[in-house]
């Protein structure tokens, strides 16, 4: 393999080594030692990919829906529609799903799709993204952030917070147009932690070994059988700066026009209310769903006296997911939505 690697990136064996025993590397880092040609987002690399091999980034999206009905669209084609899109659960790589405990988890690829979809519809003049995610995997949160800008490059995108929408659902709301949230809206948590469990000690108690071969210094740093060394520590607690100071603060500051030392001081993975929030200009205003389509309504330009429909953009839902989880549950109602869309006459 490293002979290989070596041949590839026109370099030495030992060079390949060294990479290796350094590692591991952030996609910049990578970049930079020469381990890959450049840095881009997905839909960057679909444009450098559609020249090449036209039809190779076409993918199968059967459990989506976001189409209407005939009649649907015969009857109401000359309204200007307003997308409404659920994020609700913890931010995952991959598509929506239920976890094994029954908690939603927000998959990446769906909401970059749903996302895409919606900004691609003409007649959709606006869309409303409902967020209810205490966070997640940072990459999926990036992933979603950089779609949520394309499409607020198109048209207005209002985020309305529900219950929760902290660290990586807060991240993913800087891309919005407009940022609304209930009073007692745990919020914010701009932050990043890193972990793992060391059960080294469990193992030995009930008699479990673990061998493993490796090659690299660093190669078995995330295995549960043993504690980080302090350089293995040392470099998780950078890759965290890096996504902390470069990635997520900055977004902050950018997002909500603010200072980088203005967004610091809101920041450090501190939790606020709606209402701290809104004092520490991190929202636009305190309110609930009406409010959201309200805001997307004037953002888009509509007249207010203008009758807008809402057409739910979301994964194929079925009767029984709905007992999937009590109906007390915080996000039940959107999944009823997701089920019932029809129209909305917002005043």
């Amino acid at each position: 393999m490293k002979e290989l690697i070596a041949a590839n990136r026109s370099v030495r064996t030992s060079q390949v080594q060294d990479w290796i025993d350094d590692g591991p590397h952030s996609a910049q880092e990578c970049s930079k030692l020469g381990l890959s040609d450049g840095v881009c987002s997905e839909d960057e690399l679909e444009k450098l990919l559609e020249d090449e091999e036209p039809g190779l980034i076409d993918l199968l999206w059967s459990k989506l829906r976001t189409e209407e009905s005939f009649l649907r669209r015969t009857l109401t084609f000359y309204r200007p529609q307003i997308a409404f899109i659920v994020a609700d659960g913890v931010i995952a790589p991959g598509l929506s799903r239920s976890s094994q405990g029954g908690r939603s988890v927000i998959g990446v690829e769906t909401l970059k799709h749903l996302l895409r979809e919606a900004a691609e519809q003409k007649r959709v003049k606006a869309i409303v993204i409902r967020v209810n995610s205490p966070g997640g995997a940072a990459l999926s949160s990036d992933l979603i952030w950089r779609e949520t800008t394309r499409a607020n490059e198109s048209k207005p995108v209002i985020m309305s917070f529900g219950n929760i929408a902290a660290s990586g659902g807060y991240y993913i709301a800087t891309a919005a147009r407009e940022v609304l949230a209930a009073p007692s809206t745990l919020t914010e948590s701009i932050g990043v932690i890193g972990r793992k469990l060391h059960l080294g000690g469990l193992f030995a108690k009930v008699g479990i070994t673990v061998d493993a071969v490796e090659n690299g210094k660093r190669a078995g740093y995330t295995s549960p059988s043993r504690p980080f060394s302090e350089e293995e520590a040392q470099v998780v607690r950078e890759q965290m700066r890096q996504f902390y100071e470069e990635l997520f603060l900055e977004k902050v500051a950018e997002g909500r026009q603010k200072s980088r030392k203005s967004a610091r001081q809101a920041a450090e993975g501190r939790v606020w209310t709606g209402v701290q929030a809104l004092e520490l200009q991190l929202l636009d205003q305190i309110g609930g769903l009406l409010g959201a389509f309200q805001a997307a309504q004037l953002e888009a330009g509509l007249p207010e006296t203008k009758q807008a429909r809402i057409v739910t953009y979301t994964k194929k839902w079925r009767w029984r997911d709905l007992f999937s989880l009590p109906f007390a549950s915080p996000l039940s109602q959107e999944r009823v939505f997701a089920l019932l869309s029809g129209r909305w006459s917002i005043r």
